[in-house]
């Protein structure tokens, strides 16, 4: 999980830099100074302007692309983590909880590819199975909000409760998703998509949202420090199995 962290507070730190830069902007209604190329340092030489509103609409909505990216990097590198955490504990799937069994034998019947890959893997099917119950990017296919954390963080096990006050849940997840998807598949302009959401909103969200994913890499750090991927009626001392 270490490594995740340091993922999720480097990009926090990206998008804090990002946003304040913004909403000094709006805040101070700052212009830019234009100096002729290779002029001296003389102030008669400046040239001010006002930066346009729509340049500043258009920033406001890449804000959308920079969130849905911590989520994403977040979430995935999370999951990697909790299935690491069973491999490098040389945990086998009958270890597991019967959910999490479930979850994970579900995804092996329905994928042909993760059937082709464990049928040509060189390690026992008990524990090579396990990864197909992970792989992200088949879990939410670039859609991660709440509601599919919650589905997953169900079958596997893990918390998804928080502070409410500080995330509502995590419910502006689902706004971070779908303007991600406007913008990317070009269902809506960054123009558009920047004049309907006020910097406060826009500031809002991303208070929720870093919240949120910091509550739920607590949730998972717990998860598997105390194991809770395995059955209740297997015991581990010193990391193991008995």
């Amino acid at each position: 999980m270490l490594k995740t962290r340091e993922v999720f507070e480097e990009r926090a730190e990206e998008i804090a830099l990002y946003f304040n830069f913004i909403y000094e902007i709006i805040d101070r209604r700052a212009m830019l100074s234009l100096t002729p190329p290779f002029s001296t340092a003389n102030p008669e030489l400046r040239d001010l302007k006002h930066i346009p509103s729509d340049v500043i609409d258009t920033l406001k909505a890449n804000g959308f692309l920079l969130l849905y990216n911590i989520v994403e990097a977040t979430i995935t590198r999370a999951v990697q983590a909790i299935y690491m955490d069973i491999e490098k504990h040389d945990h086998h799937f009958d270890e597991l909880h019967p959910l999490l069994r479930k979850h994970i034998a579900s995804t092996f019947r329905r994928d042909d590819d993760s059937y082709k890959r464990i049928i040509e893997s060189t390690h026992p099917i008990s524990k090579s199975i396990i990864r197909a119950g992970f792989e992200a990017s088949r879990l939410f296919s670039g859609n991660i909000h709440h509601k599919t954390l919650k589905e997953f963080a169900d079958k596997i096990g893990f918390s998804v409760d928080t502070d409410g006050e500080k995330t509502r849940g995590g419910k502006r997840l689902t706004n971070v998703k779908n303007r991600r998807n406007e913008l990317a598949h070009g269902n809506m302009s960054f123009l558009a998509c920047g004049k309907i959401t006020p910097i406060e909103e826009i500031l809002e969200i991303r208070n929720e949202v870093i919240s949120y994913l910091e509550e739920i890499l607590d949730n998972i750090e717990e998860y598997l420090n105390s194991k809770k991927y395995l059955e209740k009626n297997v015991s581990v001392i010193n990391n193991t199995v008995i």
